[in-house]
């Protein structure tokens, strides 16, 4: 990937996880804190350390769960899907700085 393009990901992901976090921290601090910008040879996205914050999944999906290993009884779990809203709130800024690095290849390769 380029260099460029990455550097301005970073950028887009890191509007995004901020927030992530502010949603998330109305409802979990934890959560919160365990969001996280991750870019490595794959790309670059905002993840969420289910170790330091093992309610992230449930919480975004609205998973079911039985108490207490009651598999006869299965409950919903509240659902507070921090990152899509982040996502959904944060993506013109995102796309913005992706429109930006294609912008400075653009004048680069006109020079």
């Amino acid at each position: 990937m380029d260099s460029n393009l990455r550097k301005k990901l970073e950028q887009g992901a890191d509007i995004v996880k901020k927030e992530a976090q502010r949603i998330a921290r109305s409802f979990s601090i934890r959560t919160a804190d365990a969001t996280h910008v991750v870019s490595n040879a794959d790309g670059v996205s905002v993840e969420t350390n289910s170790e330091e914050a093992p309610m992230a999944r449930p919480f975004q999906g609205g998973l079911r769960h039985p108490l207490f290993g009651d598999r006869k009884h299965w409950y919903p779990q509240p659902y507070y899907p921090y990152m899509t809203l982040a996502w959904e709130i944060k993506r013109p800024e995102m796309e913005k700085k992706v429109a930006e690095w294609a912008e400075e290849e653009f004048q680069r390769k006109m020079r």
